[in-house]
């Protein structure tokens, strides 16, 4: 068995579409461990993802991300971070959302990877 974590962006927000997606998780073979939402400072922004730092579109990154709470979900099932990768690029192409930070999901792409997200995710929870 295997985690992955999912991250919603804020503009699953902003389209209003947190539900659809979470239905379609839901008919993912995979079952969810944990729930909790997140609150960034704009440091937060590159301890998540360090290998950002000096892109072009840091300063949207900035404004975006500590404006609200985010929802984390951490799913457990076999091969469980490559269903959601797919379950992710899946969504991103339906929507239109191929390379852009503003692609509605984030999730680790290896195990090494869901460590050190989930580890410091746990360290921004807030209170629901």
């Amino acid at each position: 068995m295997q985690n992955a974590l999912v991250l919603m962006k804020p503009d699953v927000y902003e389209r209003g579409i947190q539900q659809e997606i979470l239905n379609g998780i839901d008919k993912l073979p995979l079952s969810l461990r944990e729930q909790f939402k997140v609150a960034f400072t704009p440091e937060g922004v590159f301890e998540l993802w360090p290998r950002i730092y000096g892109w072009r579109w840091t300063d949207s990154l900035m404004r975006d991300f500590p404006t609200r709470p985010l929802d984390v979900y951490v799913f457990k099932g076999e091969n469980a971070i490559k269903v959601i990768i797919e379950f992710k690029d899946a969504l991103r192409e339906r929507r239109g959302q191929i390379n852009s930070y503003r692609n509605m999901l984030h999730s680790p792409d290896n195990q090494s990877a869901f460590e050190r997200e989930y580890s410091y995710l746990s360290s921004i929870k807030v209170s629901r």
